[in-house]
């Protein structure tokens, strides 16, 4: 519509294995730092994604789809669920992703912006 710009990626592939001998399950969850370039910022609400499992597997489903601040979401500025296993699917290994979407302005300033994706695995116990 010529009123933003859109890049996309693959989060790299999160590998999830559980060997614990009884669990209830495990999520994972995802959350950016704001983007910078000098002294420059934007938020990590320009960031969204949506999850989604490499093999389904009986147990595991991917988090929901999070739309950026452009689509009228909060992107990736709060914790968000990539995935999660529930007592029987957190057996073995499976492996996440996300496909990502970075929606700024079209009069953003040009640069070269940073962030973290921090990404983490919690036991549902």
């Amino acid at each position: 519509d010529g009123d933003h710009l859109a890049y996309t990626a693959a989060l790299p592939v999160v590998s999830v294995s559980d060997t614990r001998r009884d669990a209830a399950g495990w999520a994972v969850s995802g959350q950016s730092t704001a983007f910078s370039a000098g002294t420059t910022t934007f938020g990590a609400d320009r960031l969204a994604w949506a999850p989604r499992l490499v093999a389904d597997k009986p147990g595991v489903t991917a988090g929901q789809r999070i739309s950026s601040a452009q689509g009228g979401g909060a992107g990736l500025s709060t914790p968000q669920t990539l995935a999660g296993a529930d007592a029987i699917g957190r057996k073995g290994t499976s492996d996440v992703t996300a496909d990502l979407a970075l929606e700024l302005p079209a009069d953003t300033a040009p640069g070269s912006y940073g962030a973290t994706l921090t990404v983490s695995l919690f036991p549902v116990d």
